[in-house]
């Protein structure tokens, strides 16, 4: 006679099935973000997201959305800023000092770039390991 030993798991509890959905909420605006440079607007819906949830979480993802909220942020301004040194750039060729000023606004926006996805994935990371952004606040990585 063989013995079938069978264990029935408890129903999740709402509270800890809400709590999953929030963090699947997070992980989606973080792709959202991750996703960006290929689809373009995807940031956009990403930090619409996040301003909608802000309020509504516990503390761990609360520190999730405002850091990315800020990364949108700090990268569109950085953005503008980078846009209208190249202008800048392109408008000074005329008497030389634009070929000088055009290396430093690319270098800029490639750092804009890296620091944005670098902020992305250790985000990313810590959600999925229910870590917290220590400073969602900083300029750097929290």
């Amino acid at each position: 006679m063989s013995h079938n030993d069978t264990t029935l798991e408890a129903p999740a509890s709402p509270a800890s099935s809400a709590a999953q959905n929030d963090k699947t909420f997070a992980f989606v605006t973080y792709g959202l973000n991750l996703a960006t440079m290929l689809l373009g607007i995807t940031c956009l819906i990403a930090v619409v997201l996040c301003y909608v949830k802000r309020g509504s979480g516990s503390a761990l993802l609360e520190s999730h959305y405002r850091f990315q909220i800020r990364t949108f942020w700090i990268s569109l301004i950085g953005g503008v800023g980078l846009m209208l040194a190249y202008t800048l750039s392109f408008a000074l060729m005329f008497i030389g000092i634009g070929y000088l000023l055009l290396p430093v606004v690319t270098i800029a926006g490639l750092l804009l770039v890296v620091w944005f996805y670098t902020r992305m994935i250790m985000g990313l990371v810590r959600v999925s390991r229910d870590e917290p952004i220590r400073n969602p606040a900083s300029w750097l990585f929290g």
